[in-house]
Formats: C-alpha cells, sequence, structure tokens
C-alpha cells in the first residue's frame, strides 16, 4: 500500500525534507502511516498532510523553501515565527513618567529590567542567563542604549533588545497617546511570549486659556464671576482622533492605575478642574479684603460661603457650555475696601496646568463729604463763620477722595486721603 514519509517538530511539520516518494513506499513500512482504507478510489492514495485522496504520481503535501514550514492545520509555507502559538503576557509594561507632544525634555531613560519589576501585576517572562528580546514592530521614536547616559539608536523591526538595555521614547511634534513597542522572546519551539512596552504621550500645553483683563467693582457692591467668562477649553484633537484614542483606552492590557492613563483619560471627563485662590499668603485676618461665595446655579438660595484665605477653591467648570451648571464665584468687599485682588486661577488638563493671575480693582465710591457740629472743637460766633476763623475738624469721612471741602464762610481746606 502507497504511503506517506512525515517528519514533525512540534507544531509544525517540516515538509523540506518530508515528500512522497512512491518507489520507496514498500520499503519504509516501519515509516509510515496508512491512509483509510475505504475513504479513496481504488487509483488514489491518502494524503495525512492535506487530509485528502490524490493521484499516486502527485507529491503529498508542499515541499517548503529552507527555513519555512507548513503548520499543523495549514497549507501554505510560512517562517518559523509564524507557526508559533504567541501567549499573551498580561499588562504592558508602561514607562514611569509620560512624556508630552514634541518635548525635547525627556524624563531619564530606564532600563527594561527596572519597567518589568516595578509592573503593577506579575507578567510571565523568560528570564534564563541574558535574555534578549525580538523587535516585533515598534512606533517612531523608540530608541534604546547600554546605559542611561548612552548613545541611543533607534529601534526598528528585527532588532534585538537585552533585559539589561536602556529605553525612551523620543516624541513627535504631532500626535499623542499611546506608543508601542512590541516585542517577542521564545520559549520553545512551540510558543513566542509576547511583551508591549507602553510609552504615554500629552497633548502639548495650550488648550485652556484664562482671560486675564481687569475686572472692576464699586465698593459697595458685591460683584459675580462666572467662570465660562474667564476660562475656556479647546479641543485636543479632531472628533475621529478622540475617538479613537478613547477605544485604544479600553483596552484591558492598559495600567489603570498608570498617570499617563489618568492623564489622558481627562481628555474626556465632561468638567475641567478649576481651583481659585488669593495670589500671595495672608498672615492675618484685618487682611482678607473680602468674603467669597460660590454657587453652580446662581440662585439665591445656593450661594455658599467659602474662606478663600484659609483654603483654594475647588470648582468644576463643565465643557459643554449648554450645561445647567455653571460655576460662579461671587466676591463682597469689606466695608471701605478699596484697591486691587488678586486672584490665582490654577486649571489642570491632560498633564498640563494653566495659571494665570486675574485682578479684580474695587473703586471707591463717590460719597460726598460729611460735615457735623459735633466734629468741631469749639464753638463759633456767626461773625467768626462769615469770618472763616476758629474752625478744627477733628474727623471727616475717609472715604471719599481727597478733594476740597468748603464750608462757608471758610477758606477751602485740603484734606490729605
Amino acid at each position: 500500500m502507497p504511503s506517506t514519509t512525515l517528519e514533525t517538530t512540534g507544531s509544525a511539520s517540516n515538509l523540506s525534507q518530508g515528500t512522497t516518494d512512491p518507489s520507496s513506499a514498500a520499503t519504509e513500512e516501519t515509516s509510515t502511516v496508512p491512509g483509510p482504507l475505504d475513504s479513496c478510489e481504488i487509483d488514489q492514495v491518502f494524503c495525512v498532510i492535506t487530509d485528502r485522496c490524490q493521484s499516486p504520481a502527485d507529491a503529498c503535501g508542499v515541499v517548503c523553501p529552507p527555513s519555512h514550514v507548513v503548520c499543523s492545520g495549514q497549507e501554505t509555507c510560512v517562517t518559523y515565527r509564524a507557526c508559533q502559538d504567541p501567549l499573551d503576557t498580561g499588562l504592558a509594561w508602561t514607562l514611569p513618567e509620560p512624556v508630552v507632544q514634541g518635548s525635547s525634555e525627556l524624563p531619564p531613560a530606564v532600563s527594561l529590567n527596572s519597567i518589568v519589576q516595578s509592573a503593577a501585576a506579575e507578567t510571565l517572562l523568560l528570564t534564563g542567563n541574558a535574555p534578549s528580546f525580538l523587535v516585533e514592530t515598534a512606533d517612531e521614536g523608540w530608541e534604546a542604549a547600554d546605559a542611561a547616559d548612552g548613545t541611543f539608536s533607534p529601534l526598528t523591526v528585527g532588532s534585538r533588545l537585552r533585559f539589561s538595555q536602556f529605553v525612551q521614547f523620543q516624541p513627535a511634534d504631532t500626535g499623542f497617546g499611546l506608543r508601542q513597542l512590541n516585542l517577542s522572546q521564545d520559549v520553545d519551539k512551540e510558543t513566542s511570549l509576547q511583551y508591549t512596552v507602553l510609552q504615554y504621550v500629552l497633548p502639548r500645553a495650550g488648550l485652556v486659556s484664562i482671560n486675564t483683563s481687569e475686572l472692576t467693582l464699586a465698593e459697595d457692591e458685591p460683584g459675580t464671576l462666572l467662570i465660562s467668562e474667564l476660562v475656556s477649553v479647546g479641543r485636543a484633537a479632531s472628533a475621529a482622533d478622540l475617538e479613537e484614542l478613547s477605544w485604544q483606552l479600553q483596552s484591558p492590557a492598559l495600567d489603570r492605575a498608570a498617570l499617563g492613563y489618568q492623564q489622558l483619560r481627562s481628555l474626556y471627563q465632561p468638567t475641567v478642574p478649576v481651583r481659585v485662590r488669593y495670589a500671595g499668603e495672608i498672615q492675618r485676618r484685618s487682611e482678607v479684603p473680602g468674603q467669597t461665595l460660590f454657587s453652580y446655579t446662581g440662585d439665591e438660595d445656593s450661594w455658599e460661603e467659602h474662606s478663600l484665605e484659609l483654603t483654594p477653591l475647588e470648582l468644576q467648570l463643565p465643557l459643554d457650555p449648554e450645561s445647567p451648571e455653571q460655576p460662579q464665584v461671587m466676591f463682597i468687599p469689606k466695608p471701605n475696601f478699596q484697591g486691587p485682588v488678586r486672584f490665582i486661577f490654577e486649571v489642570s488638563l491632560a498633564g498640563s496646568k494653566t495659571e494665570a493671575e486675574v485682578l479684580l480693582m474695587v473703586r471707591e465710591a463717590n460719597d460726598a463729604p460729611l460735615l457735623r457740629a459735633e466734629n468741631a472743637s469749639q464753638a463759633w460766633s456767626e461773625r467768626e463763620a462769615e469770618e472763616g476763623a476758629g474752625l478744627v475738624l477733628a474727623a471727616w469721612d475717609q472715604t471719599a477722595s481727597p478733594e476740597l471741602l468748603t464750608v462757608p464762610g471758610c477758606q477751602p481746606v485740603s484734606f490729605p486721603a
């Protein structure tokens, strides 16, 4: 009965030396695999590689070139690596510090060994004596060197990366998000371990702008600051790019506790945090310029008092301008206070903090000077009044402008501010 010689290596069948030779079928009974007796026609033979009947004159299987094999269950020649069973190894190895798009200021390079040791979850790793990894794919910007202060060279597909080498990522001027370095490591002839090294790239600063135009307020009037009129937030990328990034951030291989992950996720939050505080430190209660209240609706019963001189005011600004909850800050100057009140506004978004000073100038009210009989230190006669003699003012309204005070029968007198 015709037979087929078959040599196997792991899960791959090496056919470069395992072809059919009909003339030797009768002499190689010890290495033959008989086909089914009743599955083929009388003039056909059964090929165990292709699992079908064929003519005895046809080669059973496919003859592959050197270093190529046919995987079990397949019919075409592939490289040995393509025939291996890749095994996922858990969470991606994340570089500890994110980088900013287009920035030349990079965090210190880290060794591959230290990244693995500090991983949030254990990963399957074949250490051996001196493990190395094959670069399967690499986003542009990945580099490696033998030392942290060494000369870094780009990592490309097919290059080798040792466990002790240092890696870093050079961000491009365009684009932000996740940048991956995919590695593999052979365990045996049947299995290859797959690893991912991850770098988070944050959008450059400039998404947030704060209006620093001077605001004015009368000393006897409260003033309300609508945060949405002072703080504006721009779009980091197109809607399509943001949707793509959102899909990438849903990968189960990402460490949700990583700083870069949390910072990129902030681009998708419905609000951004806004912090308000006084510029400079207030040492005494008497230095407090006024009372601060805040509200998210502006309704009369919704205002809450906040001691801004003690702790900053933490607010959440909705990105949707149509949101009914818009934070507002009311400032009520203390009596007889005039002058500048300086606030520091801080807005954090995607790892960047925007800070600016907002100046509120409290203008003095145009009060009329006051003159009361009890303010004179001595009585005066009608004649003295006509002559303007002997009048001494012991007190005056200091909130008024240092203008001339005219009393009938007196010479004009100027009071200092």
